[in-house]
């Protein structure tokens, strides 16, 4: 179970082949709120000594180098008073994922990045201007949420290897790398106390700062009239530890813990998968969802009743557990243990949960049903979040941040599924036979 790099998956709030145990299930959930290194760098030693993006040092030139990873957002009243929110970077998997905050008192109707590729950031020669091309981006929960896939900023196809990715990311080795040019729109709506009137502004990015107080609060801003600002990608090596390698007196071979080079991967559809959450003592964690009277309920697989404290519960708090397929009849003893999940609430009550696969298998895709009971749905294509199909050959690793916690009536609780449907790997020339779904 990955979940040392699972929580690495959860930085919007604030994932080989052999099953972690408690010690390290708990260090992901800790780490949940903060994520040190780089998702898929844990754990991958292909990976071990390659600069990548680092989510916690986004520069802004036009600041002096000022370190800011949130920069803000604001809109103004009309009575002429300034709102502010914030849009916060992060990097899940191979891409830029850019989360909206929504506005104390509005409610954001769409959100739109703006971006454009300045290039390297140490070397004039690559510069270029706006203009830039433009994400529309997703609802989620009361903010929301664009993903910028590195291939796109790179323009390079999405079929090209990691390694070559992260070189174009990275043209520098651990240092400063590519520049960017961003800019982010949308719109809000408020009702005015004393009419009812429905309001609709809009809001933008604020201009560079000129100056900052002791606690780094803006205190002066650029007059500029341009709509975008600049944001340095700096890079770090990745901290995996390196491929085990074995040698003879006579001859030297190499060995990793991913099979040999020269093997020929056959990917197979290996079955649908559900978290579950081990009991405490005598209390259950997990309910089967034939208990439910929703659409697609009688079938095998489980549900949670987490509340948000448990979710937030600070450096003890958290959910996880491992992720099973086949457990025909709920029968965890006829499972196969293909990977694990865990699930944290932030100090906002927003929630993440992650999917970290065991070497040998892949996602297909990855779901989440987070609502309130009864279950009047139990089919995956109506969850709450769908990752839709995961195309990328070795999508072991995937996460949903930034989800709300459900407002459940009185006599209701929240229920969350976590989901997936897994492919695995193989040598064979036939796969093999696909588990209960």
């Amino acid at each position: 179970m990955q979940f040392r790099i699972l929580a690495r998956l959860f930085g919007g709030l604030g994932l080989a082949g052999v099953p972690l145990g408690t010690t390290a299930v708990r260090t992901a959930v800790e780490l949940l709120s903060k994520r040190s290194y780089y998702d898929i760098c844990t754990e991958d030693c292909s990976l071990a000594g390659v600069p990548l993006p680092d989510k916690d040092n986004f520069q802004l030139p036009l600041e002096n180098n000022y370190v800011q990873r949130c920069p803000a957002i604001a809109l103004t009243t009309p009575s002429g008073s300034i709102v502010t929110s914030r849009v916060c970077l992060d990097f899940i998997g191979p891409n830029l994922y850019f989360n909206v905050s929504s506005f104390p008192g509005y409610t954001t109707k769409s959100a739109t990045v703006a971006w454009k590729l300045k290039g390297n950031s140490l070397d004039p020669r690559t510069w270029s201007n706006p203009p830039m091309a433009k994400i529309v981006c997703a609802q989620d929960g009361s903010g929301f949420v664009c993903m910028l896939p590195f291939t796109t900023i790179l323009g390079v196809p999405v079929t090209t290897p990691i390694k070559d990715v992260m070189a174009g990311m990275c043209p520098n080795d651990d240092r400063e790398a590519l520049d960017v040019f961003l800019a982010f729109s949308g719109q809000t709506e408020s009702i005015e106390s004393s009419t009812g009137t429905v309001i609709t502004s809009v809001f933008k990015s604020m201009a560079p700062c000129m100056a900052r107080d002791a606690r780094g609060q803006c205190t002066s801003y650029s007059a500029t009239t341009h709509d975008y600002f600049e944001m340095i990608l700096r890079c770090t090596k990745c901290a995996a530890v390196p491929c085990k390698t074995t040698s003879t007196s006579a001859s030297i071979s190499t060995s990793t813990s991913a099979l040999p080079p020269t093997a020929t991967h056959k990917i197979c559809s290996f079955g649908a998968a559900f978290g579950y959450e081990r009991p405490t003592g005598s209390t259950r964690k997990s309910f089967t969802l034939d208990t439910q009277p929703g659409e697609g309920c009688n079938r095998w697989g489980w549900y949670d009743t987490p509340t948000l404290a448990e979710l937030q519960g600070g450096r003890s708090g958290g959910i996880e557990g491992p992720l099973y397929v086949g457990a025909g009849g709920d029968d965890i003893t006829k499972a196969v243990t293909v990977g694990s999940w865990a699930a944290k609430a932030n100090w906002e009550g927003k929630v993440a949960i992650g999917w970290a696969l065991a070497e040998g298998y892949n996602l297909a895709e990855a779901n989440v049903y987070f609502d309130c009971l009864p279950l009047n749905q139990c089919t995956p294509g109506s969850y709450t979040r769908k990752s839709g199909t995961l195309t990328a050959k070795d999508t072991r690793y995937w996460a949903v941040t930034t989800l709300a916690y459900p407002k459940c009536p009185s006599g209701s609780q929240a229920a969350l599924i976590v989901h997936a449907f897994v492919n695995i790997k193989t040598t064979d020339s036939k796969c093999p036979a696909r588990k209960a779904s």
